[in-house]
């Protein structure tokens, strides 16, 4: 009979599970692109739906600036970045294009409090659950207007979601 160790003991063996870490890691990245997943649908849902009811001057600027005229910030104007209609430009229907912007607006924006919270509670256990929330709250206790500009009309989710993703891959 043989003698064993207590550090043989403690090692896992070469056909035993893999670690609970790795099973961590690879149960987080699965929950990272089913809720990519849900985003996604969400967003070319809510672009696509009645949400577009709540279209006006400013927002419909943003179809303009894709089909007639694309410049990198808007018009006459070196604050306001056009990225969304840019990356639209190619689809000439007006309609189109602009539930498009919307449908690209509100995955950026769900994004952007994903990476925010992933961004300040990176070592949290629960930062997922958190964001997904934060995204709830918004969709719950909003009215249409203010649900309309943040997701749709305004640049500010785009930009927030580009910064916040940079500085999470960054750490």
């Amino acid at each position: 009979m043989s003698q064993i160790s207590s550090t043989e003991v403690l090692q896992p063996s070469a056909v035993s599970s893999p670690p609970i870490a790795k099973r961590a890691r690879l149960g987080a990245r699965t929950a990272v692109l089913l809720i990519g997943a849900i985003l996604m649908i969400m967003s070319v849902w809510i672009g696509f739906s009645r949400f577009e009811h709540e279209q006006h001057a400013d927002s419909l600027m943003l179809t303009l600036i894709s089909l007639q005229h694309s410049t990198p910030y808007y018009w006459e104007a070196d604050r306001y970045g056009m990225l969304i209609p840019l990356l639209t430009a190619g689809v000439r229907n007006p309609l189109t294009n602009m539930m498009l912007q919307a449908s690209i607006g509100t995955l950026a924006a769900f994004c952007a409090g994903f990476f925010l919270v992933r961004y300040f509670f990176e070592k949290s256990q629960v930062w997922l659950v958190a964001a997904a929330l934060q995204n709830v709250w918004l969709l719950w206790l909003a009215s249409k207007n203010v649900q309309f500009n943040w997701l749709a009309s305004q640049v500010y989710a785009p930009a927030l979601v580009l910064g916040f993703a940079a500085l999470a891959i960054s750490r």
